[in-house]
């Protein structure tokens, strides 16, 4: 079976936003369940796709489940019970909603996406109503989904412009009949968490064409799984790694990011404000509150340093040599902080440069 080339890889990257700036190549960042914001945009909402496109994401993961009548809606969990509450008065639902269990109509009319925000406490979206809105955005639609069926309406719809995404191998090879053309993303089951990259290659190359693999496991993401990956034709994804574990994937050259935070510029995005910080022994800053905005960081440093972005409590270790380490975030209603300190008594220990840009939206 012909594999796909290291030039068809490219187009493939550069269709979804693979971008140079400033002689920096940053990773392609795809929106996990959408571009959703915690008590705002839900998860796998028509929102969530609308935000995705203001941020510059060029490609939306999604879950699709059937419900008792086949109808393709969109759903992360078997039952609505975490996302979804009463439409008569935004209660939780007491009852367990499994929505393969469920008619469409008692979905859609019953049940509300939950937010804090009124205007988007929403009816279940269908799949078709999705893939209206990618299309509208320009967003290319990546399917996490173990239905058949919801493959063949994105080939009916889309035709090629859509991204497979699955644990099911049998499900890999049929999509792969269904189209040639199309990217398909398997998630390799744990019986190969200890492979090496040439039994993930033997998979791939019976797939063919345009895939590569998808895994929340890290060491799947080595470096030495990503370079042979790459010169074997095939891609690596990295899936919603938390903090640190995305800076390492990044470093280890995954060629996507699908992330709930993660975020670097699309192709002609230039930044709105730009700062650099060299030649100090520590940092803590925080910046002026954003809306919707990115900030991407280039850290170096020598000795060991911890850096904590925004707050968060966890952190990531610096212990590079001076090498660049590179990462981004997607912003929304917040203070940026960026906070970095020796993490021992090392005398030597110094920030040699920060570079931030921020990207307002």
């Amino acid at each position: 079976m012909k594999k796909i080339t290291i030039a068809a890889i490219a187009a493939l990257l550069t269709l979804v936003s693979s971008c140079r700036t400033d002689s920096t190549v940053y990773p392609t960042t795809f929106a996990h369940r959408g571009c959703w914001i915690s008590n705002y945009i839900p998860e796998n909402s028509l929102d969530g796709v609308r935000i995705a496109a203001r941020y510059g994401y060029p490609t939306v993961e999604c879950d699709v489940k059937f419900t008792s009548d086949s109808v393709l809606v969109l759903m992360h969990d078997a039952s609505i019970n975490r996302t979804m509450r009463n439409a008569d008065d935004y209660s939780k639902i007491k009852e367990k909603v499994v929505v393969k269990n469920t008619p469409f109509k008692v979905l859609r009319d019953k049940y509300i996406l939950a937010s804090d925000t009124l205007s988007c406490r929403k009816p279940i979206p269908t799949f078709a109503e999705f893939m209206d809105v990618c299309e509208a955005e320009g967003i290319i639609p990546i399917l996490h989904c173990d239905i058949y069926e919801g493959y063949v309406a994105a080939k009916k719809r889309l035709d090629n412009r859509w991204i497979a995404f699955t644990e099911d191998y049998g499900l890999c090879l049929k999509v792969r009949e269904l189209d040639r053309d199309v990217t398909i993303f398997y998630s390799p089951k744990k019986q190969f968490y200890g492979s090496s990259a040439d039994e993930l290659i033997k998979e791939l190359n019976a797939i063919g064409g345009s895939c590569g693999i998808s895994s929340m496991h890290y060491p799947l993401m080595r470096k030495g799984v990503c370079d042979s990956l790459r010169a074997a034709g095939y891609l690596t994804q990295s899936s919603i790694f938390p903090i640190p574990h995305e800076m390492e994937a990044i470093a280890n050259g995954a060629d996507v990011i699908l992330s709930d935070f993660c975020w670097f510029p699309a192709h002609g995005m230039k930044p709105t404000t730009r700062f650099r910080i060299s030649d100090v022994k520590e940092l803590n800053e925080t910046f002026d509150k954003v809306e919707y905005a990115g900030m991407v960081l280039k850290v170096s440093c020598n000795g060991e340093y911890r850096l904590k972005v925004n707050g968060c409590e966890k952190e990531y270790v610096i212990c590079n040599g001076g090498e660049e380490v590179l990462l981004g975030y997607r912003l929304f209603g917040t203070e940026p902080s960026i906070e970095l300190k020796p993490a021992d008594d090392n005398p030597d220990a110094e920030i040699k440069y920060v570079k931030i840009d921020f990207y307002r939206l």
